[in-house]
């Protein structure tokens, strides 16, 4: 706990606390150099040699608490937040040491998947425990924190504890480490005082500057407007030089108009290649169809994993075949027909049987998700780019919205990490994400995927504005090192 002795020292003005600190440090690093020189794990307890060897080694076994006294168990487990938060919040070059060894090699022991992290370890690094809680997890997360490189493997653990509830004393270790690693963990010292800084504190999003007082507006801190709202920008920093004014795009949905009169303003997502959609699993036509052509004869119904049957389609999915998406209003499964409106939002053209054809997937109304993972199959809507997925293409639309200089920066919607919960949170009963018509039993694959595509998306946008511009998200994955901050629609505990 050096940092908390830090604290005490300097609110106490007790220098017998330097010599606390130097002791731990002392005891810590020996028994990483002589005990776990591969892993840096530390004991439960130390016991000294003997009564006369005051040397420090691990606690023998039921010498306290139980059999695991000399591990790496569930008193040890919150080590790498203590230490770590030690080396992140003071800069001490011990601690950061020490913080650094655990955090190399969990990257290593785990292959960089969190959830590989075990409920227990040996010093040499085996594990006795088989199971994953956020109690081990979560303390490593501040451990990682010490090593830029090790960024993604933060961000997966953060994302495995934040939203898994277990027991008292689990949970509260876990909130403890979630405060370093989100930044609201404070120097003792400095709690209770009031701050000066000069920082946005008031935000708006979508105002309608056409119908609204630029006054009203231009109280905020901050605010994203739409894309064509760029010339109440400059009206609105006279009033307020300070504000920041933020464009703003959607990181894997799309939105349409189902009454739109006007084919320009659905004429995105219309042009969207097929290959980037999020898809449900498909199957594909058993006969040619032309353009008018109301009843699709398909190859299958539904799939099943042994124990469940998935309907493939249900009357109201909206179905993407080729450049083509169509709106399904009866379904025969004797004659495995589906009938449908053509040209749903795409327009409708002729397709040849053995084409896919598979239900979109809707979150928000009238959108379809998009594929942001590296499962996603590439397309080519640009031959001077050539064959690319979803995210390098949303990466260049994103940039391009803030070919204005008056544009501060960027707000991105749905920046959320792990979209396997779409499977029953959404329109989605399955999610294909190479569009192989395969049934996953497994999603963790897919949700690492799109955690990746995510990363990503945001990099080579970030590479595109440059490092100036606001990348705000929503709801986002924690890629510090790419983003200026991140919103939450509730508590993101």
């Amino acid at each position: 706990m050096p940092a908390h002795f830090r604290a005490f020292g300097a609110f106490t003005g007790d220098s017998t606390w330097n010599a606390v600190i130097s002791a731990t440090q002392t005891a810590i690093t020996h028994m990483q150099d002589t005990y776990s020189p591969a892993t840096g794990l530390l004991p439960d307890f130390m016991v000294p040699l003997s009564d006369t060897d005051h040397t420090l080694q691990p606690a023998p076994p039921n010498f306290l608490e139980g059999p695991h006294d000399g591990e790496y168990d569930y008193n040890a487990g919150r080590d790498p937040w203590r230490i770590g938060t030690d080396a992140v919040l003071n800069g001490d070059p011990v601690s950061m040491a020490q913080a650094q060894k655990m955090a190399n090699w969990i990257v290593s022991a785990t292959g960089g998947n969190a959830a590989a992290i075990k409920a227990g370890y040996h010093l040499n690094g085996t594990p006795y425990g088989d199971y994953f809680t956020t109690f081990f997890a979560a303390p490593f997360g501040v451990a990682l924190m010490t090593t830029p490189a090790h960024q993604q493997f933060l961000n997966d653990v953060y994302d495995s504890v934040f939203d898994t509830y277990e027991d008292y004393y689990e949970d509260s270790v876990t909130l403890l480490a979630m405060l370093v690693m989100t930044g609201n963990y404070w120097q003792p010292g400095n709690s209770g005082t009031a701050t000066t800084a000069d920082f946005p504190r008031l935000g708006m999003w979508w105002p309608n500057p056409w119908e609204q007082s630029l006054d009203d507006i231009a109280r905020y801190s901050w605010v994203t407007l739409d894309d064509d709202a760029d010339t109440f920008i400059p009206s609105l920093k006279t009033r307020n030089p300070n504000l920041l004014a933020l464009n703003s795009t959607n990181a894997c949905e799309l939105g349409f108009d189902p009454d739109a009169t006007d084919p320009a303003e659905n004429a995105h997502v219309a042009n969207i290649p097929a290959e980037w959609f999020l898809t449900q699993v498909g199957t594909t036509l058993t006969a040619d169809v032309n353009a008018t052509d109301t009843v699709f004869h398909v190859a299958e119904m539904s799939v099943s994993d042994g124990d469940t049957d998935y309907p493939l389609f249900v009357a109201g999915d909206a179905v993407v075949i080729e450049g083509e998406s169509a709106l399904v209003t009866a379904v025969d499964e004797n004659a495995k027909t589906l009938t449908v409106q053509r040209g749903y939002i795409r327009p409708a053209s002729a397709h040849t049987a053995g084409t896919r054809i598979a239900a979109h997937i809707t979150f928000w109304p009238h959108s379809w998700l998009l594929n942001l993972s590296t499962m996603s199959p590439t397309a080519t809507v640009s031959s001077t780019i050539g064959a690319e997925r979803w995210g390098d293409y949303n990466a260049r639309v994103g940039a391009a919205l803030l070919s204005n200089p008056a544009w501060d920066g960027l707000l991105i919607d749905r920046a959320d990490p792990n979209e396997s919960w779409l499977v029953g949170g959404s329109t989605a009963r399955t999610i294909d994400p190479d569009q192989s018509n395969t049934l996953l039993t497994d999603y963790s694959a897919f949700d690492a995927a799109w955690n990746a595509g995510l990363r990503q998306y945001e990099s080579q946008l970030r590479q595109l504005v440059g490092s100036d511009k606001i990348i705000f998200v929503n709801w986002g994955m924690n890629n510090y090192d790419l983003l200026n901050g991140n919103n939450y629609e509730g508590f993101p505990l």
